[in-house]
């Protein structure tokens, strides 16, 4: 990689001022290095905000009654936080699922939500709409792993387990910047990447992630499921996040969320509309799953995805309800 300078900042007005500046920020790196391995990024500068303390490393309850889960939280401590896991399941499960433990106990919520996409393509050097090349040569290529639902030049899929949770719980993200902090939707803040720019946030100039902030559970069920390759170290081919709120057997509120299949966290609206006011039965599972799924749009090599996300679906699903399965 290109020499760079390195320092620590202390405080988060110095991160600010940092990333302002065009520094790269480092948190856990372990999306920023190997892109400065592959020359993807090569940043004069780069500044260390592990250790910010003052909440940004910290879970802590959110005046209405949530969570507030500081950036530099790695996901192992995500995975591990007890109300997290009592209240907020899917969350504790996607992040429990990513990566290796050497990943986790370094990986950042933070960083994990602003990593890049993992085409072999786009990271191995080959030109793409993304590095400032024409077309998308995975998209007639080998695509196995990409995109079953998409809406522009780019098949790649977003790589993160904790996004898709945190979309399907209603989730908030913090940013601190020049101009001060702001606070957006998850689903507003993460964007499909554009041409010549792979950054999938819509981050403003300086802007750092500060926290993510979840609602109150309210008595929510929630699951994830994941299908991979490999035990370890492997990002989603599919994955499911599944919100619920049942009463009486029957779902009154729905949030249904796939991964690995959309350059976005993709939002299974159809399955959602299908499940609320339905008695939940394996039946029915299956139909609101046939029913998020009826829009997909498989490539050559990638077909199984339809199918497999449907399983997945289904799983996460009946783990809501286990009195159902």
């Amino acid at each position: 990689m290109k020499a760079f300078t390195y320092a620590r900042a202390t405080t988060a007005a110095e991160g600010v001022a940092a990333a302002a500046s065009g520094a790269r920020l480092l948190a856990g790196g372990t999306d920023l290095l190997p892109l400065m391995k592959a020359r993807l990024l090569s940043p004069d500068h780069v500044v260390d905000i592990s250790r910010l303390g003052e909440g940004w490393d910290a879970v802590a309850e959110a005046p209405d009654g949530g969570l507030r889960i500081g950036a530099c939280c790695t996901l192992a401590q995500v995975a591990a936080q007890p109300r997290i896991r009592a209240e907020y399941a899917a969350l504790a499960e996607a992040a429990a699922s990513a990566g290796s433990p050497q990943i986790r106990n370094t990986a950042t919520l933070g960083g994990n939500l602003c990593q890049w996409n993992r085409c072999w393509y786009f990271r191995g050097g080959i030109p793409c709409h993304l590095s400032g090349g024409d077309g998308c040569p995975a998209a007639q290529g080998d695509n196995r792993h990409h995109a079953i639902f998409r809406d522009g030049p780019c098949v790649a899929v977003h790589p993160s387990d904790p996004a898709v949770a945190l979309l399907a719980l209603g989730a908030d993200v913090e940013l601190v910047g020049p101009s001060g902090p702001r606070r957006l939707p998850l689903a507003e803040f993460l964007r499909a990447p554009r041409p010549g720019d792979p950054d999938p946030t819509q981050r403003l100039p300086g802007e750092v992630v500060a926290a993510v902030t979840l609602p109150p559970a309210c008595a929510s069920r929630s699951a994830y499921h994941k299908a991979m390759d490999r035990q370890a170290w492997a990002f989603a081919l599919v994955s499911a996040a599944v919100v619920l709120q049942v009463s009486g057997g029957v779902v009154t509120e729905a949030a249904v969320v796939l991964g690995g299949v959309a350059p976005l966290p993709y939002r299974a609206a159809a399955a959602e509309d299908y499940l609320r006011g339905r008695r939940l039965t394996a039946p029915v599972a299956a139909e609101a799953a046939a029913a998020g799924l009826e829009a997909a749009q498989p490539l050559a090599g990638n077909g199984y995805k339809v199918a497999l996300a449907a399983a997945v679906f289904v799983a996460a699903l009946l783990a809501c309800c286990p009195e159902v399965a």
